[in-house]
């Protein structure tokens, strides 16, 4: 089974890092997954900057090849390029791991609990009520004071406020009232601005699902049940019950008539990993979700490897065995041959044009034989014939057939996936025998009416020259009888004609089938380009492997 590789249109070199992704032109992104299926990805954006931000973000400086840091960039960068792994999360921890001071993301769904959480001043809240729509969000960030910039395309509004909690924690939060999607720490958001990209990943750390109060707010809160993931640690639900208080199960249950106070347990958590003992460690946030990264592609590695597992296991088939195979596939379609034929021209569907039936079921003999050979010309045997070539080519046995052209080139010809000859015999019975046979019929019965058409005007003309009418009708009788065995032999002997040659259309079918299968066996077992593909997928998997294993240990070791 071959890796999946991917295949991504980057961003134009004359792009600042500063400019928001959104301003670029569209992105392409064409992924084959191991089913090799090609699906085109959202466009990601989890390491947008804007020019509005409110200062630029500085690289780290450079570090040496053992820092775990650095071990943790090139272990992500290496899931980046192999294709496993969420891209837009590997992004955003890229972020955290090449800048200084890079800002957590939280997510908060449901903007309601936003004035209690921070205190947030009621221009800010006028602002997220009037830009808050379906598929679309708010970028808080810190400011001197409050003011929204909508970049083009963008279905996020950046707003700076003075909330001194997001400039103390260096946090930035995306506000929404409805999520989009299945992940809760991957938000999707809808641009309607840009052609073709729709859909717009956004992942943060950790989310917020505020469900709100009363019944609409219960219907909400069984919604998120169709979220694939549910990590306590980095998401957390809430609905506000009046008199309520507490954790129901993976709920928290919040008194709105607390105010603030009912609230202060939600905001230490959202808070909490945010920051780091010194300016040049990892934050726990974002160790939490490098950890969630590599235990996904962790997952998706050995599910890979089982399956590649299973497959070599299925397809492992000896020359011993294929050769056992095709002897008796040979036999029992012979037997099949022997059997089907016969119940086929025995039986009360070719009877329907037996001789003395031709005189109102000519018409219907083209379609009855037609019939008798789409449905008793080696049936089960073309069945096993795909089957037994499946494992042929399972077990890596190959022969591409050549041809030499009039200029006398070899010509390499396409192989055929499976024997056809049964297939093309079958069609040849049907394009020239059964018109044939049809053509037959109506000859014969035309001279058939016809003799006994002039044999009976004969009696007649005797019979008006005072010929005895018994003499006259023997006559008739005589020519009718004469022309009705002429039928009945000629139509006999046409039938065991067309018996006879598609009896041997089949055998011959069988027996060149049997050759195709002997020829590839003795071609003997050829490495494919999947084999190939499968070994340089196994190294693959091996060095993702190692890496993981170093990207984990400098994730423990890094403080």
């Amino acid at each position: 089974m071959p890796p999946r590789l991917r295949l991504t249109q980057r961003w134009p070199p004359t792009i600042s890092p500063t400019t928001p992704c959104w301003r670029s032109p569209r992105p392409v992104l064409l992924r084959v997954t191991r089913h090799n299926r090609i699906t085109v990805s959202r466009c990601l954006y989890s390491t947008t900057q804007s020019t509005t931000s409110i200062e630029a973000q500085h690289l780290r400086a450079p570090l040496p090849p053992q820092h775990p840091i650095e071990k943790l960039q090139l272990t992500l960068q290496a899931l980046q390029s192999a294709g496993y792994g969420e891209a837009s999360r590997i992004e955003l921890a890229l972020r955290a791991l090449k800048q200084e001071g890079a800002p957590v993301r939280l997510a908060i769904v449901g903007a309601d609990i936003l004035p209690l959480l921070f205190a947030a001043p009621v221009e800010l809240q006028e602002l997220i009520a009037a830009h808050d729509k379906h598929g679309r969000g708010i970028l808080l960030r810190f400011g001197t004071a409050p003011k929204i910039t909508t970049p083009v395309g963008s279905p996020l509004a950046i707003v700076t406020a003075p909330i001194d909690v997001l400039k103390t924690n260096n946090v930035e939060l995306v506000v929404t009232s409805n999520l989009l999607g299945a992940d809760p720490l991957v938000p999707l958001f809808q641009s309607t601005d840009i052609p073709g990209a729709r859909v717009i990943e956004y992942p943060v750390h950790k989310t917020l699902l505020y469900a709100g109060s009363g019944v609409a707010g219960m219907g909400r809160l069984l919604a998120s049940a169709r979220f694939t993931r549910d990590s306590p640690e980095q998401v957390r639900r809430v609905i506000a019950l009046p008199g309520g208080e507490g954790v129901e199960g993976k709920v928290q249950v919040i008194d709105p008539t607390k105010g603030e106070e009912a609230v202060k347990g939600i905001r230490e958590w959202l808070l909490e990993g945010t920051t780091s003992p010194t300016e040049t460690a990892i934050k726990p946030a974002v160790k939490a979700l490098l950890h969630d990264i590599f235990a996904k592609a962790q997952k998706d590695l050995e599910e890979e490897a089982k399956e590649l597992s299973v497959a070599a296991l299925e397809s492992g088939d000896t020359a011993e065995s294929l050769a056992h195979a095709i002897g008796g596939w040979s036999q029992a379609a012979h037997v099949e041959l022997r059997d089907s034929m016969e119940a086929a021209f025995l039986g009360k569907e070719w009877g329907k044009i037996e001789w003395w039936k031709l005189l109102w079921r000519t018409d219907d003999v083209g379609a009855v034989s037609r019939n008798i050979i789409t449905t008793g010309f080696l049936p089960e045997s073309e069945e096993k014939a795909t089957f037994l070539a499946g494992r042929l080519y399972g077990a890596g046995y190959s022969k591409n057939e050549t041809v030499r052209t009039d200029t006398g080139d070899v010509m390499e010809l396409a192989e055929n996936p499976r024997p056809m000859s049964i297939t093309h015999r079958r069609a040849e019975i049907l394009q020239n025998l059964v018109p044939n046979l049809q053509a037959a019929a109506q000859k014969y019965l035309l001279s058939f009416l016809s003799t006994t058409g002039i044999s009976g005007a004969f009696s007649t003309l005797l019979w008006l020259s005072d010929v005895p009418l018994y003499s006259a009708l023997t006559v008739a009788a005589a020519g009718s009888v004469s022309s009705a065995r002429w039928l009945q032999s000629r139509w006999m002997k046409e039938c065991k004609t067309f018996q006879g040659v598609v009896r041997e259309q089949a055998r011959e079918a069988i027996v060149e089938s049997e050759r195709w299968a002997w020829e590839r066996l003795r071609a003997g077992i050829q490495q494919t380009e999947a084999e190939a593909e499968a070994e340089r997928g196994k190294e693959k998997r091996g060095m993702l492997q190692r890496a993981l294993k170093e990207g984990a240990e400098a994730c423990k070791t890094e403080r």
